[in-house]
């Protein structure tokens, strides 16, 4: 169909259509898993680090070459740097210590993962091949 016109009934509206539905329910968060926890502890001391070496990078540069500006944007590249190379740490400690706290047997296998709590409601509401 290239032109023509159409008339629409709009039944629902707001909380009560099928998208009013899906955005509350993505809206809804239960407490935090052990897992996501440990990754927001990890996280800020992460950021914390962060924190403590870009300005130290810059007075220590400021102090041996004289030259501030350079010594600001040096310490801005490293703390720019530092994010992505402590990002996959941060994945990895998370999921070592829930490995060993599991070999221990603290808990379930499943109990402390994060879940898709926030997709389980969802179904397929429109076709996904054209009908012929």
């Amino acid at each position: 169909m290239f032109s023509g016109t159409a008339t629409a009934v709009v039944a629902l509206t707001g909380d009560r259509a099928v998208f009013g539905h899906i955005a509350e329910s993505i809206a809804v968060r239960g407490p935090p898993s052990d897992f996501e926890a440990g990754l927001s502890r990890i996280a800020r001391l992460l950021l914390a680090i962060i924190a403590v070496m870009a300005p130290l990078v810059f007075l220590i540069n400021w102090l041996t070459k004289g030259d501030w500006f350079g010594a600001l944007l040096f310490a801005m590249a490293v703390g720019v740097g530092l994010v992505p190379e402590m990002l996959p740490m941060l994945v990895t400690v998370n999921l070592a210590r829930r490995a060993l706290a599991m070999s221990r047997g603290a808990r379930s296998s499943s109990s402390g993962w994060p879940r898709s709590r926030t997709w389980a409601p969802w179904t397929p509401s429109a076709r996904t091949r054209p009908t012929r």
